[in-house]
């Protein structure tokens, strides 16, 4: 009776629009608890958009950069910038500031639209860019080699220049940026597998839901190279605008990355006129590239949809 009279009530606020209202609401009960309860909340964000307030500091929850006891976060923070000032030190005292960053396209094989969400490597010289960022994390690695420059132009550079990129538009302190980049790429680095799995799953599914396209690209042989891998591991930052690509790093965040297959298998579905009509793997990557704002949310919304029917119960 109780469950009845619940499904009742959630059917009613869909109905009038108050469903928002209330996840929000249970979700600022969440964050206010003391020790933040980061179970729940992965169970929350699985079912649930984050409002987009609320979405930096879930994540810093989700990814363990910031402390659920309140007591440890103060602490924490500040050994956090004190980790940040030190390699951005480095970097500057190395002159490596002064680099250019990475030749665009980053991961896509092919000329792409310029991005209009304001990040830039040419900005003040004072605040670290998208490619410090990559080189604040191999110093922190001890991976830094004779040639930085170089260096960068690597596919793993590139990839993690694609997250750091992403974050800077989420948060203005640089310090956060840098931590949650680098939790990010820990996240994707230790689940690369279940990555690569969701893709081979993502790839059987279009073969059953539309032979020809499947057909098609497998013979052109995207499905032998690792540009689909790539743009998972980079959050498709070549591809998906910020607001949309948000939705799914929500889902990320909470360690299920096998919704990233449920993007590809969208994107690919969602786009199989134009594919069509390539022959080549650049003429694939241009035609992501050129995916626009509005069909971005369109992708996300049916592979969020995908994951929630066929894969939200598989723990990543």
């Amino acid at each position: 009776m109780m469950a009845e009279e619940r499904n009742f009530r959630v059917q009613f606020y869909e109905k009038v629009g108050l469903r928002e209202v209330e996840e929000r609401r249970a979700l600022e009960a969440l964050l206010r608890e003391e020790p933040v309860d980061v179970r729940r909340l992965v169970v929350w964000c699985r079912k649930c958009v984050v409002p987009q307030c609320w979405r930096p500091l879930v994540w810093q929850y989700l990814l363990e950069v910031t402390p659920r006891h309140l007591e440890s976060q103060e602490y924490v923070r500040l050994q956090q910038r004190l980790t940040f000032e030190e390699l951005w030190r480095t970097v500057r005292s190395l002159r490596l500031h002064k680099a250019p960053p990475p030749s665009s396209p980053l991961l896509l094989p092919c000329p792409s639209p310029p991005r209009t969400n304001g990040v830039s490597d040419h900005g003040d010289p004072g605040t670290p860019q998208g490619h410090h960022y990559v080189l604040m994390w191999l110093v922190s690695e001890a991976r830094l080699l004779y040639n930085p420059q170089q260096q960068l132009q690597r596919q793993e550079c590139r990839k993690f220049l694609c997250i750091a990129r992403r974050m800077i538009i989420f948060y203005q302190d640089p310090v956060e940026v840098l931590h949650v980049s680098l939790a990010m790429w820990r996240l994707l680095c230790n689940q690369q597998d279940v990555v690569m799995e969701a893709i081979s799953e993502a790839t059987g599914q279009l073969r059953r839901e539309n032979l020809a396209i499947h057909h098609h690209l497998l013979s052109m042989g995207l499905f032998a190279t690792s540009l689909l891998t790539d743009l998972c591991m980079g959050l498709f930052y070549e591809v998906l605008p910020d607001t949309a690509a948000a939705k799914v790093i929500d889902k990320v965040a909470t360690g299920n990355v096998s919704v990233l297959g449920y993007v590809v298998l969208a994107l690919l579905l969602y786009l199989r006129q134009s594919l069509s009509s390539v022959t080549t793997v650049e003429g694939v990557a241009s035609v992501l590239a050129h995916l626009r704002p509005a069909e971005a949310e369109t992708v996300v919304s049916t592979a969020l949809e995908y994951w929630a029917r066929l894969g939200h119960q598989r723990r990543s």
